[in-house]
């Protein structure tokens, strides 16, 4: 079955689908995280907190206040397709997400994303050097080993491992890179590089425990190791292929309307690097499009960044979730306001774009 099959025989998700799953936060998880967060001061607080700890030996603070205060969900959906994308370059790695089924059709692709929040929430917020992080590590573990042993051989290689840990890290600098902002701060960088080693330290492949002597000891030698690795010539495979659309497919499925997905596709392909477009064969880039969103993203970050900084952060939308479950409070429909703002904001960045080469 192709993903174009795929995405036509399953139902759409509903409106109130969760944000997460395969995890439950309890009240005293919730409330653990909680006493960990900083109390939020005037207008703008967030950078200047950030920039009062230390990344090396509060890296785990670093990545609990600034994750629980600038998730959303539309930005949280972005790396989850790009990575995987990325990830999938090895055909191993194609062969096996397209031989699980999880990313064919819009149902089974929230599926996986609402997967990986509940790992990645609890690796942010509680933090992987907890109890409760160590053991969301370890049901991935478990999760890669029961996949294993449907595809013998696929789960033994440390290299698809660290790209995705990789890949992760170093999303947040890519996504500076694209669109022309300053480069990530020193401090989120080895705080970030912290993390990534932490997660590492926690894996196991078919092979046995991690070493760590695999993984990059500094934030340069991720970006190289990434480089190394996008420049591998691996084999472009048709599962990979189909896997990789199905993925962009998804995410514009998720955050756009039939008739602009077309930005969502450009937007990923944008952050994507060369390597992948090359190796799934996902088309060329829309120079012209490609300008239209730079310009729109950066006026709705412009926007971003005169409001005034959160008070109230992931944390408090996860207390709402299990409530949800706990049947304490009713499912809210979701509003589908990101789509409209990116529209207008394309449409000001086209008009920017003509602007500059018309005139």
């Amino acid at each position: 079955m192709t993903a174009k099959t795929a995405t036509c025989t399953v139902k759409r998700v509903p409106p109130d689908f969760p944000l997460y799953k395969g995890v439950s936060f309890t009240a005293d998880r919730i409330e653990a995280v909680r006493k960990t967060l900083p109390q939020p001061g005037g207008y703008k607080w967030l950078d200047e907190y950030i920039e009062s700890l230390d990344p090396v030996k509060d890296w785990e603070q670093v990545i609990r206040t600034e994750f629980n205060y600038t998730f959303n969900e539309f930005g949280g959906s972005i790396p989850h397709t790009t990575a995987f994308i990325n990830v999938i370059q090895n055909p191993v790695g194609g062969r096996t997400l397209a031989g699980t089924g999880k990313v064919f059709g819009h149902f089974h692709g929230h599926g996986r994303l609402m997967d990986a929040n509940g790992f990645l929430f609890s690796w942010m917020l509680e933090g992987l050097t907890t109890p409760n992080g160590k053991a969301e590590v370890e049901r991935l573990n478990r999760l890669h080993m029961r996949l294993a042993k449907r595809f013998p051989g696929n789960f033994a290689d440390k290299d698809d491992f660290i790209i995705a840990i990789v890949n992760l890290a170093l999303f947040p600098a890519r996504l500076r890179e694209v669109f022309g902002l300053p480069p990530l701060p020193e401090n989120r960088r080895i705080a970030r590089l912290h993390w990534s080693r932490a997660l590492w330290a926690n894996i196991i492949t078919e092979l046995g425990p991690a070493r760590m002597e695999d993984f990059p000891n500094t934030w340069e030698e991720m970006v190289e190791w990434e480089r190394q690795f996008n420049a591998r010539p691996h084999e472009p495979i048709d599962e990979g292929h189909r896997a990789a659309e199905a993925l962009i497919d998804h995410f514009c499925w998720q955050w756009f309307p039939k008739p602009l997905r077309f930005i969502g596709r450009e937007f990923i392909l944008m952050i994507l690097p060369d390597s992948s477009i090359r190796k799934h064969r996902l088309g060329e880039r829309k120079p012209w499009l490609d300008s239209c969103i730079y310009y729109g993203f950066r006026l709705m970050l412009l926007l971003q960044s005169l409001a005034p900084d959160p008070r109230i952060g992931l944390i408090d939308r996860i207390m709402v979730e299990e409530q949800k479950k706990a049947g304490v409070l009713q499912p809210r429909k979701q509003r589908l306001s990101m789509p409209t703002l990116l529209a207008f904001l394309l449409l000001t960045g086209f008009a920017h774009f003509l602007y500059q080469n018309v005139r």
